[in-house]
């Protein structure tokens, strides 16, 4: 019996080039899928998507199902109206040009260039049911919130009062941080678009992506 074998090709998307200092899912991406189907590929496999935590790597993440706020697109924000080209290029030439990822800098920089863009997000019905639709959205953009509160400390050194997710403290710190909140909604919104898109247009071209996710999530 003859016997039909495929192959692809193992890149992080982290790895893929970017002027911001780390790949994501935007027009690099694209590019490629268009790539593997030049060479005749079949699948791109990726390392696991979700935020990095301590220590910067993909497989210590703080969610199962969150995306990685680094992978949201700048040139998409762009494209969309939510930032401007002078924002992006001023963010480029801050980026550290040396070779690897530098962490520290995405940490100190990404969050405030995404704030920005969130302001500027007036929703939409897509969004809409996102935010409906997601049913571990709520609980995760409630532990990024506090875990801001707690100036970075992980949930077991937090206030006892604000461990349990349903606890009065917590849903009436809910309650006064909407807009924090929101601001997580919109990051994951964002990512899960650039997502599908990407992935609607690999498996279209004929590429199926594949990889891992962390076998454990982080104790935090």
């Amino acid at each position: 019996m003859k016997s039909i074998k495929n192959c692809g090709i193992l890149l992080p998307v982290s790895a893929l080039p970017s002027p911001y200092g780390i790949g994501d899912l935007g027009d690099a991406a694209i590019r490629f899928v268009d790539f593997l189907v030049q060479a005749g590929q079949s699948y791109w496999q990726i390392l696991p998507i979700g935020p990095t935590s301590y220590g910067d790597s993909p497989y210590q993440s703080n969610s199962a199902y969150a995306g990685n706020p680094y992978f949201v697109s700048l040139d998409a924000l762009r494209a969309q109206g939510l930032l401007t080209e002078e924002e992006c290029a001023e963010y480029a030439a801050a980026v550290d040009k040396t070779d690897g990822i530098n962490y520290a800098q995405l940490f100190r920089m990404r969050e405030p260039i995404l704030r920005l863009a969130y302001k500027r997000f007036k929703g939409n019905a897509s969004y809409d049911a996102f935010v409906q639709d997601t049913p571990w959205l709520y609980e995760y953009a409630l532990y990024c919130a506090l875990k801001k509160k707690f100036d970075l400390l992980p949930w077991n050194e937090w206030d006892e009062a604000y461990r349990d997710p349903h606890s009065p403290a917590v849903e009436r710190f809910a309650q006064e941080n909407e807009d924090e909140l929101g601001y997580t909604y919109f990051v994951q919104y964002m990512f899960f678009k650039g997502w599908r898109a990407l992935k609607t247009y690999a498996n279209v071209k004929g590429i199926k992506i594949i990889g891992d996710t962390p076998i454990y999530v982080a104790y935090d």
